[in-house]
């Protein structure tokens, strides 16, 4: 494009400085109409001008056209269908939870750790709880079928490949909710760092969107349906209850005499 506008600046500049023209603009422009301003170039200089003109436009169409279209529009689909190996997801033996929180607070870091292990019809773990420099652990105990129904959702809900940006709708207040499968092809995490809110119908928590990683690629998830299958393991992980005990504590020791 900008080798034809060159080309296009020559010929005008060629045929401005022809004789013909030269001579003419002796002569008075008071009257003279653009058809016989026109009469006054070289008949070559009107013909080469009139052709890279058209191309011009031609070129400019084409561009406007290609940059015009539409871009390809990302559809949704289910880790189900693009991944078969996916369809045993439910059946994990071993699952890893994470949550987390960040803020402008005494009480800042908040963590729960559970690395929860399939025995007896039931998942198992040490729970590792900590707020600021307060710890403790509490044995923790998910029904199967519980944990089995989230990572069904997880397989079957509609998701979007892209990048994820989370819901954060005011500053110091970062959360973040992790949940790790390892898979036979490789690691599965599902997460979500929005900030919570109630949902719609004041049932469960919405921390929408969330996202998916696999193999490299992420997917995005908008639909509430990870937050109402999440909903009935939060009880069984206890974090609430452990985080004010420990929130005690540490205003506790604040108040001690120094």
């Amino acid at each position: 494009m900008a080798q034809l506008e060159a080309a296009a600046d020559g010929i005008l500049s060629y045929c401005s400085n022809s004789p013909s023209t030269r001579a003419g603009n002796h002569k008075s422009d008071a009257g003279v109409s653009m058809r016989a301003r026109m009469s006054d170039l070289p008949r070559a200089c009107i013909s080469a001008g009139l052709a890279v003109a058209w191309v011009l436009a031609a070129s400019a169409q084409f561009t406007s056209d290609v940059l015009g279209q539409d871009r390809p529009v990302a559809t949704s689909t289910t880790l189900a269908k693009l991944f078969p190996d996916l369809a045993s997801l439910s059946d994990a033996k071993s699952v890893a939870i994470d949550v987390g929180w960040l803020g402008l607070s005494p009480l800042s870091p908040v963590s729960a750790g559970y690395l929860l292990e399939l025995r007896n019809e039931r998942f198992e773990t040490e729970g590792q709880f900590k707020v600021a420099s307060a710890s403790a652990t509490r044995p923790i105990k998910i029904p199967r079928d519980t944990l089995k129904a989230f990572l069904t959702t997880a397989s079957d809900v509609e998701l979007t490949e892209g990048e994820y940006h989370p819901r954060i709708d005011h500053t110091d207040d970062y959360p973040s909710l992790e949940i790790f499968v390892q898979t036979a092809q490789g690691p599965l995490k599902i997460w979500t760092n929005s900030q919570p809110r109630k949902s719609k119908s004041g049932t469960y928590v919405d921390r929408t969107p969330w996202a998916i990683s696999y193999l490299g690629r992420t997917f995005v998830v908008e639909t509430t349906a990870l937050d109402d299958a999440f909903e009935p393991i939060e009880p069984h992980l206890e974090q609430d209850e452990v985080f004010n005990k420990l929130a005690d504590q540490i205003s506790a020791r604040n108040r001690r005499p120094q």
